[in-house]
Protein backbone atom coordinates (compact mmCIF):
# COMPACT_ATOMS: atom_id res chain seq x y z
CA UNK A 1 0.00 0.00 0.00
CA UNK A 2 2.93 2.46 0.99
CA UNK A 3 4.67 2.20 -2.62
CA UNK A 4 1.02 2.40 -4.53
CA UNK A 5 0.88 5.87 -2.21
CA UNK A 6 4.43 6.42 -3.74
CA UNK A 7 3.39 5.70 -7.01
CA UNK A 8 0.42 8.05 -6.65
CA UNK A 9 2.34 11.18 -5.24
CA UNK A 10 4.89 10.79 -8.01
CA UNK A 11 2.20 11.00 -10.58
CA UNK A 12 1.02 13.78 -8.36
CA UNK A 13 4.44 15.34 -8.57
CA UNK A 14 4.51 15.27 -12.54
CA UNK A 15 2.54 18.58 -12.51
CA UNK A 16 5.10 20.19 -10.58
CA UNK A 17 8.55 19.18 -13.18
CA UNK A 18 9.32 22.21 -14.60
CA UNK A 19 11.67 20.98 -17.34
CA UNK A 20 11.37 18.25 -19.78
CA UNK A 21 14.72 16.98 -18.50
CA UNK A 22 12.81 16.93 -14.80
CA UNK A 23 9.67 15.56 -16.36
CA UNK A 24 11.03 12.80 -17.84
CA UNK A 25 13.04 11.73 -15.16
CA UNK A 26 10.04 11.82 -12.93
CA UNK A 27 7.76 9.71 -15.42
CA UNK A 28 10.60 7.15 -15.48
CA UNK A 29 10.81 7.08 -11.74
CA UNK A 30 6.92 6.63 -11.90
CA UNK A 31 6.87 3.89 -13.84
CA UNK A 32 9.77 1.78 -12.07
CA UNK A 33 7.53 2.37 -8.88
CA UNK A 34 4.80 1.24 -10.81
CA UNK A 35 6.25 -1.82 -12.10
CA UNK A 36 7.64 -2.80 -8.61
CA UNK A 37 3.89 -2.42 -7.33
CA UNK A 38 2.55 -4.49 -9.59
CA UNK A 39 4.47 -7.39 -9.24
CA UNK A 40 4.64 -6.79 -5.36
CA UNK A 41 0.39 -6.89 -5.94
CA UNK A 42 0.95 -10.03 -8.02
CA UNK A 43 3.41 -11.95 -6.04
CA UNK A 44 0.56 -11.31 -3.09
CA UNK A 45 -1.71 -12.50 -4.72
CA UNK A 46 -3.66 -9.42 -5.05
CA UNK A 47 -4.02 -9.13 -8.91
CA UNK A 48 -3.67 -12.11 -10.97
CA UNK A 49 -2.10 -13.21 -14.56
CA UNK A 50 -5.12 -11.49 -16.47
CA UNK A 51 -4.20 -8.26 -14.84
CA UNK A 52 -0.36 -8.69 -14.51
CA UNK A 53 -0.74 -9.15 -18.27
CA UNK A 54 -3.16 -6.09 -18.66
CA UNK A 55 -0.53 -3.83 -16.47
CA UNK A 56 1.99 -5.05 -18.88
CA UNK A 57 0.57 -3.78 -21.85
CA UNK A 58 0.45 -0.79 -20.37
CA UNK A 59 3.89 -0.56 -19.03
CA UNK A 60 5.34 -1.27 -22.55
CA UNK A 61 3.05 1.80 -24.16
CA UNK A 62 4.20 4.22 -21.52
CA UNK A 63 7.78 2.82 -21.74
CA UNK A 64 7.87 3.14 -25.36
CA UNK A 65 6.01 6.72 -25.18
CA UNK A 66 9.25 7.29 -22.97
CA UNK A 67 11.81 6.35 -25.14
CA UNK A 68 10.77 8.24 -28.08
CA UNK A 69 10.20 11.37 -25.37
CA UNK A 70 13.98 10.71 -24.18
CA UNK A 71 15.33 11.56 -27.61
CA UNK A 72 13.53 15.08 -27.72
CA UNK A 73 15.83 16.10 -24.86
CA UNK A 74 17.00 18.50 -23.46
CA UNK A 75 14.64 21.10 -25.34
CA UNK A 76 11.63 19.41 -25.42
CA UNK A 77 9.22 20.81 -27.99
CA UNK A 78 6.05 19.48 -29.45
CA UNK A 79 7.22 15.68 -30.19
CA UNK A 80 8.25 15.61 -26.94
CA UNK A 81 5.10 16.89 -24.81
CA UNK A 82 2.90 14.61 -27.40
CA UNK A 83 4.73 11.55 -26.06
CA UNK A 84 5.01 12.83 -22.68
CA UNK A 85 1.23 12.82 -22.70
CA UNK A 86 0.67 9.34 -23.93
CA UNK A 87 3.25 8.38 -20.83
CA UNK A 88 1.21 10.31 -18.48
CA UNK A 89 -1.99 9.17 -19.35
CA UNK A 90 -0.80 5.51 -19.40
CA UNK A 91 0.77 6.16 -15.40
CA UNK A 92 -2.71 7.37 -14.78
CA UNK A 93 -4.43 4.22 -16.33
CA UNK A 94 -1.83 2.05 -14.78
CA UNK A 95 -2.68 3.30 -11.11
CA UNK A 96 -6.54 2.59 -12.17
CA UNK A 97 -5.97 -0.99 -12.69
CA UNK A 98 -4.80 -1.78 -8.91
CA UNK A 99 -7.73 -3.25 -6.94
CA UNK A 100 -9.29 -0.87 -4.74
CA UNK A 101 -8.69 -0.86 -0.61
CA UNK A 102 -11.08 -2.83 1.04
CA UNK A 103 -12.76 -1.16 3.75
CA UNK A 104 -12.00 -1.85 7.21
CA UNK A 105 -15.03 -2.26 9.52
Amino acid sequence: MKRLIGMLAIVGFLAGCVTPSQRWSASTSALQTARTVTMTLHDGGVIDNGQLAEAHKIDLTVRGALDVAETQLPDGGGTFEEYMAVAEGGLKALAKTYPKPKEVK
